[in-house]
């Protein structure tokens, strides 16, 4: 009898610890406002790109930390996630993840408050950074990040340095 005790409890624990993959879709409410859903649908935040923006440069400033999402410290895609939640939507804390959001964008029609993607390297297709389009005026696409060296940051996306590694945008709004 005890063993079947303990090996119901151990069944239990096994099945609570299992990990589930959790998928998120950008879709409109009837009042055609754009919500978050999480499987399902959830209510519209009634927030858009310019909301997002205005949130994530209250973060200006913020330290880098591996898997932050605060003002002490914060990754790249704490930023973003922070962001979209302090307007009510919530989003996945990786940015690959947060990747398979939204309507993909290419480079030439990226818009403020899309989400773009980078690689590590020039040609990579692994995503390993996020940042959101915050300006885009007099050929330079002005994003805003969390640079491991400088914290939270606005840069070009077209300097060098960036562009090469662009993978994709993603358009939530």
């Amino acid at each position: 009898m005890r063993y079947l005790v303990v090996l119901i409890a151990l069944f239990f624990v096994l099945y609570s610890c299992k990990s589930s993959k959790s998928t998120y879709t950008i879709t409109k409410n009837p009042s055609g406002n754009k919500s978050l859903a999480k499987a399902l649908t959830v209510p519209a935040s009634g927030k858009n790109a310019e909301d997002v923006i205005h949130s994530a440069k209250k973060y200006l400033g913020t330290p880098y930390k591996y898997s932050g999402m605060d003002r002490s410290g914060m990754d790249c895609s704490g930023l973003i996630c922070q962001a979209f939640n302090d307007v009510g939507v919530n989003l996945p804390h990786q940015s690959a993840e947060q990747s398979k959001l939204g309507k993909s964008v290419s480079l030439k029609d990226l818009k403020p408050g899309d989400l773009i993607f980078l690689g590590a390297t020039k040609g990579s297709d692994k995503i390993t950074h996020v940042g959101m389009v915050v300006k885009v005026d007099n050929g330079k696409i002005i994003f805003i990040h969390s640079s491991t060296k400088k914290g939270v940051i606005e840069e070009n996306l077209l300097e060098k340095w960036y562009q090469p590694l662009f993978i994709k945008g993603a358009r939530l709004f």
